[in-house]
């Protein structure tokens, strides 16, 4: 039976291996993935909210036919994590030591400022929603109140969950039916990225290292550490790219981040952090979050304090 949820549109890769794309109109926000390593269930990354949660873990068991065994946090951002809680209890969930650090310093401020602000938030989205006729800005701000709608409907329940085993480089978990390897290279979205790695399948799910024919958040990270980190997953021979935002992308996606990365970066210091003109392909990338402006700010200044 097909599986139907608001929140994620499921896509088999490979026997067993599935991304769980996040869906504009759900609370998801973050794209997921779930792999059937032939004796357990791995679920990677576990979205905005636990109602989308209790989705990705419902899927998750019908199909693969057991539970998830195991749950990783490619890193802390709200959109990756807040689903923790909709786990079993004693469900394991696995992140760098820093990751987990930063769940329990950064989320739980995240989480009170939506407490305060977010249901005024929804109102203000409302009514632009109603005034507003163009096409694109009405796809994003019906993104932006799908997804805020869902936030503050799980506030009452939210509770924050910390992982519980942490890895500094590498583990490998050997199944019965695959390998799955977790890895980090350090950080570039965020101050410490992990990926899941399926060395057989030469998949891997990357998180938000990589945003496919959409913006990427680039203001949390270090841009000269995550065009090495791309690099770095590029040698691992990776064909198939399971991105945190978009669609799923291959090995030329890589190469786009890290060309989106020193482009955009050239073009900010000419333009002291303006960039008028996106050149192709990215001025026909989606914006949902309106990062570019801040991106092109965050460039500027980044080069600026590192240019000796």
């Amino acid at each position: 039976m097909p599986i139907t949820s608001p929140h994620y549109h499921f896509e088999e890769l490979a026997e067993g291996v599935y991304a769980a794309h996040a869906a504009e109109t759900g609370a998801a926000r973050s794209n997921a993935g779930i792999v059937n390593l032939g004796d357990q269930t791995v679920v990677f990354d576990t979205g905005m909210t636990p109602q989308s949660a209790r989705d990705l873990r419902a899927a998750a068991e019908q199909l693969t036919g057991r539970a998830a065994g195991l749950v990783v946090n490619s890193h802390y951002h709200n959109d990756h994590i807040r689903g923790n809680m909709a786990f079993a209890p004693e469900t394991p969930i696995i992140a760098t030591p820093q990751t987990r650090a930063l769940i329990a310093e950064r989320i739980p401020p995240a989480v009170e400022q939506h407490r305060q602000t977010g249901a005024a938030r929804v109102g203000v989205l409302e009514k632009q929603l109603a005034a507003v006729t163009e096409d694109d800005r009405r796809r994003k701000i019906a993104y932006e109140l799908n997804s805020l709608r869902g936030i503050v409907a799980s506030l009452p329940e939210l509770r924050l969950r910390l992982p519980t085993l942490t890895f500094e480089r590498k583990l490998t978990l050997h199944g019965t039916g695959r390998a799955a390897q977790f890895l980090t290279f350090g950080g570039g979205h965020s101050p410490s990225d992990s990926i899941l790695y399926l060395p057989a399948e030469r998949i891997a799910f990357v998180a938000d290292l990589v945003f496919v024919q959409r913006h990427p958040w680039l203001g949390d990270g270090d841009p000269v550490e995550w065009v090495r980190i791309l690099s770095e997953i590029e040698a691992l021979g990776v064909q198939r790219v399971v991105p945190g935002h978009g669609p799923v992308g291959g090995v030329e996606d890589l190469a786009l981040m890290r060309r989106y990365i020193t482009e955009f970066t050239a073009l900010a210091q000419i333009g002291q952090g303006r960039v008028s003109h996106k050149p192709a392909p990215f001025e026909a990338w989606w914006d949902p979050g309106n990062f570019f402006e801040p991106n092109m700010q965050f460039l500027y200044k980044h080069s600026q304090a590192h240019t000796p």
